[in-house]
C-alpha cells in the first residue's frame, strides 16, 4: 500500500555567503513529515528509486518511493495495516543503521538484540519491486551493532559493534564476507563468513568492555575503513588490502566524542604535493568531563596514506561549528552527528549535520588547512542520519533523517551546487 506524504512549506532560503570566493550555494528545498513517528539513518537506492530509513520506534526499515530527490515527493509503503501510520518491513528489534549494496538492490540493516549481552543481527532486505521486503540474510553478529557500511567493491559489510550499556559486554569490529552473496539467497541459508578483527583492545590500550566502536566509513577505493570509538576519543583504521586487520588506533582530542565520519580520496598531502592520499572528516559530538566541560562540537579533518596506514594520520584542522550556526550563541551545545564529503566541480565540501542545531552547515574544504564556511541550511528537528545524492558534477542533494524530539519525524532535502 502506498501513500503520498504531505510536506511542510518549503523553506525559502538560498545561502550564498562568500559566493564570490567559493561559488557554492546551499538551498533548503523541503522538509516532509513522516507518519511513522520517527526517521533516523537514511540511505538512497538509486536503481529502485527508494529511500530506506531506520525507525527505532516501530522497529522497522521504512521505505519511501523517491523518484526525483531534486524535487522530492515521498510515497510511503505500508507493511502493517494494524498499526497507525505507515511502517516498513519489520526488523524484530531496534534497527540502528542501514547501508545499500553498491551493485545490488539490497539494504543491509544492523539490528540490536532483545537485551544487553545478546548477539545482534544483520538483516538484508531485497528492494526489488517483485520481492520487496524479503529477507535475504539473517546473520548473527556481535553485541549492540551500531553502524554498518558496505565496501564500494561489494566485498565486505563492516559492522561497529558498540556493546553499549554494560562494562562486561565486549565491543568488536566485524566483517561479513559478501563474496558469495547474491539475490538468490534466503534468510534460511547458512550465515556468511564472519571475521572479528583481533587486538582492538591492544591498539586502544583498554579492555573490550570499555571500548565502544560507533560509526564506520570506507575508502571509495575499498582499501581501508575508519571506525570511530566515541567513548574512547579515538579513530581506528582497518587495512582491507590483503587479510583485513587493524592498522592503527589514533587518539583524538579529549572528550571529542567522535561520531559519524566520511572519507574522500585523491587528496594531496598538505605539505608534500607528491603524495596522494585520503581526507577523513569526523563529526565530534562531544562529551562532558568530570568538571562539566564539554568537548567536541567540531568537525575534525585528517589526512591518511591508504598504502601506509601504520603511520599516524596527519591532523589538519578542527572546525568549531557553533559560531557558524549562531554568532550570538557561539558556545551553545550543538552535537555534530554526521558528516559527508563530496566534490563539486573543482571544489571539495564538507556537510555536517548538527543534532542540536536542527541544521546542516556546509564548508568549502578545497584547502583543508583553511576551511571556509559557506552556509547554514535549516532541516527538521534533531537530524540524525545524512546521505548525499549526486545530481551531476556540480550539484547534489543532502538528505537528512530527523528523529524529532518525540515525533513525528521528518526527512529534509537540501540542494548544494557549485557554479560551473
Amino acid at each position: 500500500m502506498k501513500k503520498v506524504l504531505p510536506f511542510i512549506a518549503p523553506l525559502i532560503f538560498i545561502a550564498s555567503t562568500l559566493a564570490a570566493q567559493s561559488a557554492i550555494t546551499v538551498e533548503s528545498i523541503k522538509t516532509i513529515n513522516v507518519s511513522a513517528f520517527t526517521a533516523e539513518i537514511v540511505q538512497y537506492c538509486k536503481s529502485e528509486n527508494l529511500l530506506a530509513v531506520t525507525n527505532p520506534h516501530w522497529k522497522t526499515l521504512d521505505l519511501y518511493q523517491l523518484d526525483d530527490p531534486a524535487n522530492p515527493k515521498l510515497i510511503e509503503f505500508d507493511y502493517d495495516d494494524e498499526l497507525p501510520g505507515n511502517q516498513g518491513p519489520f526488523t524484530v528489534y531496534e534497527p540502528t543503521s542501514v547501508a545499500i549494496h553498491p551493485q545490488l538492490p539490497v539494504a543491509f540493516v544492523a539490528v540490536l538484540s532483545r537485551q544487553i549481552g545478546e548477539p545482534g543481527r544483520v538483516i538484508a532486505f531485497d528492494l526489488r519491486a517483485s520481492s520487496r521486503g524479503k529477507w535475504l540474510l539473517n546473520q548473527t553478529v556481535g553485541q549492540h551493532p551500531d553502524s554498518i557500511a558496505i565496501s564500494p567493491d561489494g566485498k565486505y559489510a563492516i559492522i561497529a559493534c558498540e556493546a553499549e550499556g554494560h562494562p562486561e559486554t565486549e565491543a568488536s569490529i566485524q566483517l561479513i564476507d559478501l563474496t558469495s552473496f547474491d539475490l538468490n539467497r534466503t534468510a534460511a541459508d547458512p550465515d556468511l563468513p564472519l571475521l572479528t578483527l583481533a587486538d582492538l583492545d591492544k591498539h586502544l590500550g583498554r579492555p573490550l568492555g570499555i571500548i565502544e566502536p560507533e560509526f564506520v566509513a570506507i575508502d571509495p577505493q575499498s582499501r581501508f575503513a575508519a571506525v570511530t570509538c566515541q567513548e574512547n576519543d579515538a579513530v581506528v583504521l582497518v587495512n582491507l588490502q590483503g587479510k583485513p586487520q587493524i592498522a592503527i588506533a589514533s587518539a583524538l582530542s579529549i572528550n571529542s566524542g567522535p561520531d559519524g565520519l566520511d572519507i574522500i580520496d585523491n587528496v594531496l598531502h598538505p605539505n608534500n604535493p607528491n603524495r596522494i592520499g585520503c581526507l577523513i572528516a569526523i563529526a565530534e559530538e562531544g562529551n562532558f568531563d568530570k568538571l562539566g566541560n564539554l568537548g567536541g562540537q567540531s568537525c575534525q579533518l585528517i589526512w591518511v596514506d591508504p598504502n601506509n596506514l601504520n603511520h599516524d594520520p596527519v591532523f589538519l584542522k578542527r572546525i568549531d561549528i557553533r559560531p557558524d550556526i549562531s554568532a550570538k550563541k557561539p558556545t551553545k551545545r550543538r552535537e555534530p552527528e554526521a558528516v559527508k564529503l563530496a566534490r563539486l566541480g573543482s571544489r571539495m565540501i564538507a556537510v555536517v549535520a548538527a543534532e542540536r542545531g536542527d541544521c546542516l552547515v556546509v564548508y568549502d574544504i578545497t584547502n583543508p588547512l583553511a576551511p571556509v564556511f559557506i552556509a547554514k541550511a535549516e532541516v527538521g528537528d534533531r537530524p540524525e542520519g545524512l546521505t548525499l545524492h549526486r545530481i551531476n558534477d556540480h550539484s547534489l542533494i543532502a538528505i537528512t533523517g530527523d528523529e524529532g524530539k518525540y515525533g513525528p519525524g521528518t526527512i529534509s532535502f537540501v540542494r548544494i551546487s557549485a557554479n560551473p
